[in-house]
């Protein structure tokens, strides 16, 4: 049985965060994609969902302490069983949403990833424009109210009240700033 080293691949430690692993599975992604290396990339997106996974990486740390590093883990055989096959599990369904076998499914994932990438870069652009004005906050809350009462679709009821609410989060964080500068 062999398990894959995914915190060797991704340079963490057992207690890294949710944001280390993120930014470690995007800068992994981001250097196969590169290098059109797909086994990497596989392999990456493999221990992304093995790792993200809270009640999964519990099981893969036995595995890990176990056949990586050489601990004495009392693992029952019949359990290690069912912990290998789950991490088969997962493992399969990441490499199937990759689409291993297929070049123009990895060629679509990569355009998808891409452009995933490019909309958060540009949404942190907007965000980041946005802060820097003080009464934006309000200005947001104004446009999702006004939205609001303009329309009867759900969605953009939906997308109103996200405005309304961001609204809200950006004027709170303005009032923090504007109190703790006062201070």
């Amino acid at each position: 049985m062999m398990v894959y080293d995914y915190y060797k691949l991704f340079n963490l430690t057992e207690k890294y965060t949710t944001f280390q692993l993120l930014w470690a599975y995007i800068s992994k992604i981001q250097f196969a994609i590169s290098k059109k290396d797909q086994v990497l990339f596989v392999n990456a997106t493999k221990g992304f969902e093995v790792l993200r996974d809270k009640n999964l990486v519990q099981d893969y740390n036995r595995l890990y302490k176990k056949y990586l590093i050489g601990a004495d883990m009392h693992v029952p055989k019949y359990i290690e069983e069912f912990i290998f096959e789950r991490l088969n599990k997962k493992e399969a369904e990441a490499e199937s949403t990759v689409g291993k076998s297929n070049n123009k499914s990895f060629f679509l994932f990569i355009c998808k990833f891409s452009f995933a990438l490019v909309a958060i870069d540009l949404l942190q652009v907007v965000y980041f424009i946005l802060m820097e004005f003080t009464m934006s906050g309000l200005l947001i809350i104004g446009i999702g109210i006004y939205l609001i009462s303009t329309n009867n679709d759900i969605v953009k009821t939906g997308l109103s009240l996200a405005l309304i609410l961001f609204g809200f989060v950006i004027l709170r964080r303005n009032i923090l700033s504007a109190v703790i500068t006062n201070e």
